[in-house]
């Protein structure tokens, strides 16, 4: 026994839900030659770049020169593929200059600054408005709570600067960082 088919009313029939799916091609592998064919065979459309592997060496996508992103952007168009949002580690580092006995590294702001500035012309050249970063890694062992103010301090900056190039930082929720669950976000 089949269920008798409804009618579309018109607001239903106008109403069209397209589902874009992206990934790190790198979770493929490094390679483009190898990545992009088959991120393409899989009906990707979107990805974001994170590293890539050129002429043997794999590398993060903020230390490529702006010919080697050219070669990339070039072969990803050949695949069909467009940039989601630019995959960065920016705000994956320590939030303070301590020893804490983790294995996280302190950056200092001015050179996550730097970063985020080429990180900004990358997703230009790349063509989105969207770079995925992090919130910073408080003391290990600390309550994050306790390092909000100066999470907020360190992460303002590159928001602003996002925000006056029209581009979204997108932050990542990921353990023992700052953003780490909804409740740490919101405060």
């Amino acid at each position: 026994m089949s269920c008798p088919k409804r009618a579309l009313g018109t607001a239903e029939r106008e109403v069209h839900m397209k589902v874009a799916i992206g990934a790190f091609g790198d979770e493929i592998t490094p390679d483009v030659s190898v990545a992009f064919p088959v991120l393409e065979a899989l009906g990707v459309i979107y990805y974001s770049p994170r590293f890539f592997q050129l002429d043997g060496e794999t590398r993060n996508v903020l230390t490529l020169g702006n010919d080697e992103v050219g070669r990339i952007t070039g072969l990803q168009a050949a695949h069909g593929l467009k940039v989601g949002s630019l995959g960065t580690a920016i705000g994956k580092c320590k939030l303070c200059d301590v020893n804490d006995g983790s294995r996280n590294v302190y950056e200092d702001p001015e050179e996550t600054m730097a970063k985020m500035k080429r990180a900004i012309d990358l997703a230009g050249i790349f063509g989105t408005a969207r770079i995925r970063a992090f919130t910073f890694y408080p003391p290990a062992g600390e309550d994050p709570r306790k390092f909000v103010s100066q999470a907020v301090d360190r992460l303002a900056p590159l928001v602003d600067l996002c925000a006056e190039s029209s581009v979204v930082y997108g932050a990542e929720v990921e353990a023992n960082l700052m953003g780490r669950d909804a409740e740490t976000l919101l405060t």
